[in-house]
C-alpha cells in the first residue's frame, strides 16, 4: 500500500508565492523605466552644459588668441553632426583645438535666429547642416555674422541656451 501513496509537499508554488514574485518583477520594470526616462532627460541637460561650457571657451580662447587680419583665421566654434553624434569643435582658423561629444542622435539640435527659419544641425537625421559661432575680439561679444538668439536642445526633455548678442553670453534654461 505504501507505494500508492504520494507525497503531500511534492506541489508547485503557492498562490501566495506566485504573487510575491509578479509583485518584485512589476517593482523591477518600474524602477528600469524611470531610470531610462531619466537618462533620457540628462542627456538633454549634459548636452546643454557641455555645450554652454564650450562657448564659454570660445569666448575666452578668442579674447586671448593672437590677434590676426585674416577673417578666415578666426577662432570659432563649429556645431556639426557626424554619424550618429553631434560634437562641438573649437577651430583656431583651420586648426582643431578641442573636440567635444554633445551627444547621440536621440538629441535634435537646432539654432533659432530672429526673423529666419530654424538651423537644425545634421537636419534629416543625416550629416548635413553645421552651425558656426564666432566672437569679436575686442569686446567678447558675438561676431556680426552670428545673429542666433537661442539654441534648442531636443530630447525627452528641452533645454534652451539663450545667447546675449552684444555681450556674448550664453544661459541654460
Amino acid at each position: 500500500m505504501r507505494k500508492g501513496r504520494r507525497k503531500l509537499n511534492q506541489a508547485g508554488m503557492s498562490l501566495v508565492e506566485l504573487i510575491v514574485v509578479i509583485l518584485i518583477l512589476g517593482i523591477l520594470s518600474v524602477g528600469t523605466a524611470v531610470g531610462i526616462n531619466y537618462a533620457k532627460q540628462m542627456d538633454s541637460t549634459s548636452a546643454g552644459e557641455k555645450l554652454v561650457s564650450l562657448l564659454e571657451r570660445t569666448r575666452v580662447y578668442t579674447i586671448s588668441a593672437e590677434n590676426t587680419s585674416d577673417p578666415l583665421l578666426k577662432v570659432k566654434l563649429l556645431l556639426t553632426k557626424e554619424g550618429n553624434t553631434y560634437y562641438g569643435t573649437l577651430m583656431d582658423g583651420s586648426t582643431q583645438v578641442d573636440k567635444v561629444s554633445l551627444g547621440n542622435g536621440s538629441l535634435t539640435i537646432k539654432l533659432t535666429e530672429a526673423g529666419a527659419s530654424d538651423l537644425v544641425i545634421g537636419s534629416g537625421g543625416t550629416p548635413g547642416a553645421s552651425a558656426e559661432i564666432a566672437y569679436k575680439k575686442a569686446n567678447g561679444a558675438f561676431d556680426d555674422s552670428c545673429d542666433y538668439n537661442s539654441i534648442v536642445i531636443d530630447g525627452s526633455k528641452t533645454r534652451t541656451i539663450r545667447l546675449v548678442n552684444t555681450t556674448g553670453r550664453s544661459y541654460l534654461e
